[in-house]
């Protein structure tokens, strides 16, 4: 059986970054509502970042186990490319930013 993953559009905000190397950063979101936030392990997320820009990033973090409660936190792993926008403004955003 195939388990599908509705699509929403929700705010989240930046709770932490930690450097995992020179060129990648560790982002931790929480949604901004508190509600759990539902996701397959290889499955992608589109941020829409400050200046209009739209990126999709893959979770970092593990999903949920089928059948227990979901967490309001994921994690990504961002490599910083020279001159790239999205990367850039990722990696701009302090703790408590929201997109």
């Amino acid at each position: 059986m195939i388990r599908r993953i509705a699509s929403e559009r929700r705010e989240i905000e930046l709770v932490e970054t930690s450097e995992l190397s020179p060129s990648v950063r560790r982002f931790v979101w929480r949604s901004a509502d508190g509600r759990p936030i539902d996701f397959l392990a290889g499955q992608w997320m589109k941020l829409y970042l400050p200046g209009g820009l739209e990126r999709d990033y893959s979770i970092a973090s593990a999903p949920a186990a089928a059948g227990e409660p979901g967490s309001d936190r994921f994690e990504l792993a961002v490599t910083r490319v020279d001159g790239g926008a999205g990367s850039g403004a990722l990696f701009a955003l302090s703790p408590g930013a929201r997109v």
